[in-house]
């Protein structure tokens, strides 16, 4: 209940526990799992084998380990990517207010060729307030010593400013260096002044909703509105 406030889940999962009824405290050591290993060869209880083990590895708090040990582990690797545009997302949506219009993976055709083939580019966020855009790229990754952003991510993010028209853009990092304000150098083409910035989120420690607040005052902050 504290890492997800969607009233519909939380109804759904309220349900699934009237479906179990309640059982007593009882102690969890290897022994008791030993002690199972035997029915869940049998015909009827096979079909539990494999929760069981998942329960195993869980309630005994195995983990992955550098040297080969005597018991299989679970592993569970996450595109942090993925996971932290959704977040990042998920937060700017729950705190600014109505007049930010946040929209995620808008896609729009960035070439074309001879035979029809199209590429396309997706920012992974778009935020709107007024007349001003943000496209925003976020980046799982710690920036080097020199807090410098790598060269093909600011390419990225100027290509995002020009296709999309937005007279800002930011790449947005997990890290302390919070806001670092850049533009992108005019060109004869392009006379316009487009902004490109490099924000650092830090890592929230303790509450889920307030870190994700944070995050959301952080980005209010370009605008001069933190």
């Amino acid at each position: 209940g504290r890492l997800d406030h969607n009233n519909r889940l939380h109804g759904r999962l309220a349900n699934l526990r009237l479906d179990f009824p309640s059982q007593s405290n009882i102690a969890i050591s290897p022994a008791l799992f030993e002690r199972l290993a035997p029915k869940l060869t049998t015909r009827k209880f096979a079909p539990y084998a494999r929760a069981m083990h998942i329960a195993r590895l869980l309630l005994l708090r195995h983990h992955p380990d550098l040297r080969r040990g005597r018991s299989e582990v679970l592993a569970l690797v996450f595109d942090m990517n993925a996971l932290w545009e959704g977040f990042v997302a998920a937060a700017l949506r729950r705190h600014l207010d109505s007049s930010y219009r946040i929209s995620t993976q808008t896609r729009k055709t960035f070439w074309r060729s001879s035979h029809g083939t199209t590429v396309t580019q997706r920012p992974d966020i778009i935020v709107t307030r007024g007349a001003t855009t943000f496209a925003l790229d976020t980046k799982w990754k710690v920036l080097g010593a020199s807090g410098k952003p790598s060269v093909a991510d600011l390419r990225q993010l100027y290509a995002y400013s020009l296709h999309f028209d937005a007279q800002a853009a930011a790449l947005i990092y997990p890290g302390e260096a919070g806001l670092v304000q850049g533009t992108f150098v005019e060109t004869a083409s392009d006379a316009s002044v487009r902004a490109g910035h490099v924000l650092g989120l830090p890592i929230g420690e303790g509450s889920t909703r307030a870190w994700m607040a944070s995050i959301a005052r952080e980005v209010a902050g370009m605008w001069g509105n933190p």
